[in-house]
């Protein structure tokens, strides 16, 4: 390789890792900051309405995907979930349909009827 080729193939490389670095810069710069959902830390209070269900809580991911109906219902509500052994566990932020509460071991408390 000739030394006018190698310096050629410095240039290139030099100019591609420069145009990386400020297309990189730019897309953190421009790109909106999604902030994560805000859930209710363990023993707070749930949000939204009910899903009563006729099986206890165990501390581990179960099936169905309860939260499911959230997404189908379409109406943008939180949902959280009533288990028989008097647990609940909160349902991610529409317009996502996880088991958030369930998944992460993560229990609330049920608003007291009338709140």
């Amino acid at each position: 390789m000739t030394k006018k080729s190698s310096s050629s193939l410095g240039r290139v490389t030099a100019i591609v890792l420069a145009f990386i670095l400020v297309f990189v810069a730019l897309q953190r710069i421009l790109s909106p900051v999604i902030s994560p959902s805000s859930v209710p830390k363990d023993g707070e209070k749930c949000m939204g309405k009910p899903i009563i269900v006729d099986y206890p809580y165990q501390g581990d991911m179960l099936d169905p995907h309860e939260c499911n109906v959230q997404c189908e219902d379409d109406d943008n509500n939180w949902r959280y979930i009533v288990y028989t052994n008097e647990k609940a566990t909160q349902c991610e932020k529409p317009p996502l349909c996880s088991d958030w509460g369930e998944d992460n071991g993560v229990t609330c408390k049920p608003p007291e009827e009338g709140e």
